[in-house]
């Protein structure tokens, strides 16, 4: 009889398949529940779809924005001075009078950043203003209209393109999460594989014991009936005895470690411990399949993330290190004001106005925090590029170690069958040759042993290879 994982794990526990609410599932069910419903994967799902908005707002940012600012309506009342000349005493004195104002007041703006980093305005403001105050000279009040019209550029100097370093920034944070969330996502996928073949494992195992313990109490009553007729001393007999009571014991272990490994699974999917389920072995184990997956091709995303996160602070600091330098600025605008008391007058061209602004801020002294800023933001730097060099050497190592694994798996899956085979031969002779009387029962329960023995073996290399195989999904490129 040829041993394979498949017939020793599709025979499901008596108490799980008698009860009305087990949950069935195979390794597909297990992978599916444990995306969707893994926190930390969520998590790194989330922030991929932040990352994704915020690249989206930098992008969309290269086009015009237009916005619509309204007040309707603007009121203001309150107290205040001014100084009136008064004819009488023909001196100026100070009048302290109480004023409303109130405003019907919308604007509109066009902005748009250019691609050297230079910003564009373009604005109007249209209000209606209606004005009431006491004075020295009496109650006065008046309605106005004004139509401000007014183009603006703004131009950072000494600081490159923040334009496109925003960009380059967001669109570095987003790859990053997009690799972050591969990553979470793999592991969530072999953490549920591995669990999901330990509980293979162990229910293997405890079909082999409930065999073994079975074949060691049959070979113990064949024992006692041979000893009351005479034919084996009673050492024997006890020799099998000892020998099933370790098998009994063994049993026990086995039962605990499949208990252990329900209930694993049990919170990598994210359910109960007390929702009972059965596990649906369907998985095939072919030694003779080649190994596909072009591994040397594409990128892995743990170097993804850390390379665009390293990008990312090569920006961030480049813009830091400029900040706490010299900063300067520049701009120019042109307006035109109108100011009339009917709305129909506004359609006058206005006053004209025109500015030019260049302002620079020069740090004097800081008593070395500039300095001391500027060494941490290299640092730094530096130190997340020894982390990138450290990890694409990592990566080959793990990279080389999976590759020899698989092949040490295919290997085990073959000496183990055939190693099984035998054991099963010689099992069946010695069992035969003792039945006739020509060997011992310490020849018996060594055959048994080994039996045992090869069994297991055979069914742990069958468990490797399929998480060999896993393993090397997990380090698979992504790109």
């Amino acid at each position: 009889m040829r041993f394979t994982l498949l017939t020793a794990l599709l025979i499901p526990l008596s108490t799980l398949a008698s009860a009305s609410d087990t949950l069935r599932l195979t390794l597909d069910d297990c992978l599916k529940l444990a995306l969707t419903q893994g926190r930390e994967l969520q998590s790194a799902r989330l922030d991929s779809l932040a990352s994704e908005s915020r690249w989206r707002e930098s992008k969309a940012g290269l086009w015009p924005q237009v916005r619509l600012g309204m007040d309707i309506p603007s009121l203001q009342e309150s107290l205040d001075e001014t100084y009136v000349f008064n004819t009488e005493t023909e001196e100026e004195e100070l009048q302290r009078y109480r004023y409303h104002d109130l405003r019907w007041q919308t604007g509109f703006t066009l902005t748009q950043e250019m691609p050297w980093g230079g910003v564009v305005d373009l604005s109007s403001r249209l209000y209606r203003r209606e004005w009431k105050g006491t004075l020295l000279r009496g109650e006065e009040s008046f309605t106005e209209y004004s139509l401000l019209r007014r183009a603006s550029y703004n131009q950072p100097l000494l600081a490159g393109n923040p334009v496109r370093r925003e960009y380059k920034i967001a669109r570095s944070l987003w790859q990053a999460a997009l690799a972050n969330y591969e990553i979470n996502r793999r592991q969530a996928v072999y953490q549920t594989t591995s669990a999901f073949y330990s509980l293979a494992l162990a229910k293997g195992a405890l079909e082999i014991a409930e065999q073994d313990l079975q074949q060691g109490r049959e070979s113990e009553t064949l024992a006692q009936r041979k000893l009351a007729a005479g034919l084996i001393p009673e050492v024997e007999l006890l020799q099998i005895q000892v020998d099933v009571a370790r098998r009994e014991g063994s049993l026990r272990q086995e039962q605990s470690d499949f208990e252990a490994a329900v209930d694993q699974i049990r919170v990598e999917l994210g359910l109960p411990l007390e929702q009972p389920l059965e596990v649906v072995y369907s998985d095939s184990f072919n030694s003779d399949s080649v190994l596909e997956l072009q591994l040397n091709e594409g990128e892995r995303p743990e170097l993804t993330r850390a390379r665009m996160n390293l990008e990312r602070t090569r920006l961030e600091s480049k813009a830091s290190v400029r900040a706490t330098r010299i900063s300067a600025s520049a701009q120019v605008y042109y307006e035109l004001d109108s100011r009339e008391e009917k709305l129909e007058a506004l359609s006058q061209k206005g006053d004209q106005n025109i500015g030019v602004n260049v302002r620079v801020d020069v740090p004097l002294w800081g008593f070395g925090t500039t300095s001391a800023k500027i060494q941490a933001l290299k640092i730094n730097q530096r130190r997340q590029e020894l982390e990138l060099a450290n990890l694409t050497a990592d990566l080959a190592v793990d990279l080389r170690d999976a590759r020899r694994r698989w092949e040490l798996a295919r290997e085990r899956i073959k000496i183990a069958e055939a190693a099984l085979r035998l054991s099963e031969k010689s099992h069946q002779i010695t069992s035969e040759r003792f039945d006739n009387g020509l060997v011992n029962s310490r020849e018996l329960i060594d055959s048994q042993l080994e039996r045992t023995r090869t069994r297991r073996e055979a069914l742990n290399a069958q468990v490797d290879f399929a998480l060999a195989k896993a393993y090397i999904d997990k380090i698979a490129p992504w790109k």
